[in-house]
């Protein structure tokens, strides 16, 4: 082999070389890319955790809200159920003592006028 084929040689081995280097910057640089996506998708839902941790937070406290809140208008309703139901007794007893007095009355009046 004479020295121009051993040069010939060389430059083409270099230029592979060289084509590889390149290559491999190019998959460094498509990497970091990648690397950096990441990074930001990592922190977007790290971000969107954290939104959904203090919605669950409200609604959880908003559902104690109102769980208190309807406990609250039961205990209410049922008060005042219970006073209708006790105006409704009242309402009963007093009717049949007012009846019971108007028949005594009557019976009575019955013995007085009937000798």
């Amino acid at each position: 082999m004479s020295s121009e084929e051993v040069l010939s040689e060389i430059r083409e081995r270099m230029v592979r070389v060289e084509t590889k280097i390149d290559n491999i910057n190019e998959v460094k640089k498509m990497a970091e890319e990648a690397r950096e996506t990441a990074k930001e998708s990592l922190q977007s839902t790290r971000t969107v955790n954290r939104q959904i941790d203090e919605q669950s937070r409200r609604l959880d406290e908003a559902a104690k809200h109102y769980e208190h809140e309807v406990r609250a208008l039961n205990a209410r309703i049922d008060s005042e159920n219970e006073k209708r139901r006790a105006g409704q007794r009242w309402l009963i007893g007093t009717t049949l003592t007012v009846i019971g007095l108007f028949m005594t009355a009557i019976g009575l009046l019955w013995k007085v006028v009937a000798p």
